[in-house]
């Protein structure tokens, strides 16, 4: 087993067994999202939960601070800016430490594109010239078929929205994320939910010109 198969291995592994643990420990919350979370760099991986009642705490928590009782106003509105901010869940690193195995597998991938002689018995010619945007690009795909994965187990019930996340990202690319991840109906839940969003802020510009 070369390197790549050695990291998807150990990712498919994770991400099914933390959508379990997802279950057994949150599953009485409603969970609403399961992700894999990254940053731009892709050299991180770990499985993010939304539950309902999660973000129903964060936002009370949120709405005790007078800044934002002051933008928000109410709770429901609360909860629609802050649905899909991954970050914000009480529950977003708490399956983190059931990645390490998957975690070091790719690091040992970036740790060999960032060697100037390293061994290529495990990084052919298929990387080709662009290694790094290769690399990102098979952490997506390695990221999508876990994902996939734990969707065709039937782990949660349906309904639940399945995403790669990361902290600097745009709808479009969330969107584009779920779409290759889920039934038609859930992307358009999570494209309506945008829109709202949108239009609260939108009314609160108005309200409160700069």
């Amino acid at each position: 087993m070369d390197a790549r198969d050695a990291f998807r291995s150990e990712l498919t592994a994770a991400t099914l067994r933390a959508a379990r643990e997802a279950v057994a420990r949150f599953g009485s919350e409603r969970i609403y999202s399961f992700a894999l979370y990254t940053n731009g760099e892709y050299n991180y991986l770990f499985a993010s939960v939304s539950t309902q009642a999660g973000l129903e705490r964060v936002a009370r928590n949120y709405l005790e601070k007078p800044d934002f009782r002051r933008t928000w106003k109410t709770l429901d509105v609360a909860m629609v800016q802050l649905k899909w901010s991954p970050c914000d869940s009480p529950h977003h690193v708490a399956l983190e430490d059931g990645f390490a195995a998957a975690q070091a597998q790719l690091d040992m991938l970036w740790d060999a594109i960032d060697e100037d002689d390293v061994d290529d018995e495990d990084f052919d010619d298929e990387w080709g010239d662009d290694d790094y945007s290769r690399l990102c690009d098979f952490v997506v795909q390695a990221s999508a078929e876990a994902l996939d994965g734990v969707r065709r187990a039937g782990i949660f019930d349906e309904g639940v929205t399945f995403n790669i996340l990361m902290g600097d990202q745009g709808e479009d690319e969330r969107l584009h994320y779920a779409a290759a991840l889920n039934d038609a109906a859930v992307v358009r839940r999570l494209r309506e939910d945008f829109g709202v969003a949108a239009r609260h802020r939108s009314v609160r510009m108005e309200d409160d010109p700069a």
